[in-house]
């Protein structure tokens, strides 16, 4: 396996874990004090992105209260309140809002949750279009689910970013062909989730109880692993960050000691066996862990 130049640029940090405790093997949510840790260690190692949301409890008034503009910023926020779409009005609030909670100008992009409501109340992406005429907003796009939902809107509503779940174990985008479409449309593919919250870096015999029913699976990847004698970290940061194709690598943190270890991790080349590629939805997708 060859050993390629890890470049943290491509990586942008998630803001979940802030204040809230985020992801299925996370125990703790970040204090202010371990934040700016993180946020002095970014600087350092280059990372010059922030993935944040207007409905994160709080983050992003205290993100706002820790010098943070000279970070490009992401925020997004769903179409859908109470299952009743929201106004085009409150949408725009709500990213001014925004905007006064982080102590910034502009945003580096908002993207929109639940994008296919968008056929119901065009709207919502005129207002979006016209902030980022205005300059609050450099670009515009989608957090996603599931290629289904990219399928249902994608030749009506022209993103300038797509943000996507990929990881191991997760292939529907790849597989349906999207990264190929996006990258030929020249829109940015940035890509989370892809630790699983955390399940993929977990130990078989760690797994929360209501994953034991995929603990055979589980015991199979980490076999593969020392078989390959590649580590569980090396794989998941690897698979996304050799695709040329993906822009940028949103990344979970539970502490600074966690950021440190990433961005000093190999990036290797690798073989992905096909039976990695688990079709088993309510494993990979988050919303329907409940349904486990």
């Amino acid at each position: 396996m060859k050993i390629l130049d890890y470049k943290n640029s491509k990586l942008v940090l998630g803001t979940a874990q802030y204040e809230s405790s985020y992801g299925v093997t996370s125990k703790n949510s970040l204090s202010s004090v371990e934040m700016k840790k993180i946020l002095r260690s970014s600087f350092l190692h280059k990372i010059e992105m922030l993935d944040t949301a207007a409905d994160y409890d709080k983050v992003e008034e205290s993100l706002g209260n820790l010098q943070i503009k000279n970070m490009k910023i992401i925020s997004k926020a769903s179409i859908e309140k109470n299952k009743t779409i929201i106004k085009k009005n409150d949408l725009e609030k709500t990213i001014h809002k925004t905007l006064q909670n982080l102590q910034v100008k502009s945003l580096y992009a908002f993207l929109l949750r639940r994008p296919c409501l968008l056929i119901k109340n065009k709207g919502i992406w005129k207002t979006l279009l016209k902030l980022k005429e205005k300059g609050f907003i450099s670009k515009i796009g989608f957090s996603l689910y599931s290629p289904d939902e990219l399928e249902k809107i994608y030749k009506i509503f022209k993103p300038d970013i797509v943000q996507i779940p990929i990881n191991i174990i997760d292939n529907r985008f790849e597989s349906a062909g999207w990264l190929d479409i996006l990258q030929k449309d020249k829109v940015e593919i940035h890509v989370r989730s892809i630790f699983l919250q955390g399940l993929l870096l977990e130990k078989s015999k760690s797994l929360p109880l209501n994953f034991q029913k995929y603990k055979s699976f589980f015991l199979k990847l980490e076999r593969w692993f020392k078989e390959n004698k590649i580590s569980k970290l090396e794989a998941c940061l690897s698979k996304v960050y050799l695709d040329e194709r993906i822009s940028k690598v949103v990344i979970g943190i539970n502490n600074k000691a966690h950021l440190d270890e990433i961005v000093k991790t190999n990036i290797r080349t690798f073989i992905t066996p096909k039976w990695f590629h688990i079709k088993e939805e309510k494993l990979i997708n988050p919303k329907l862990w409940n349904l486990i």
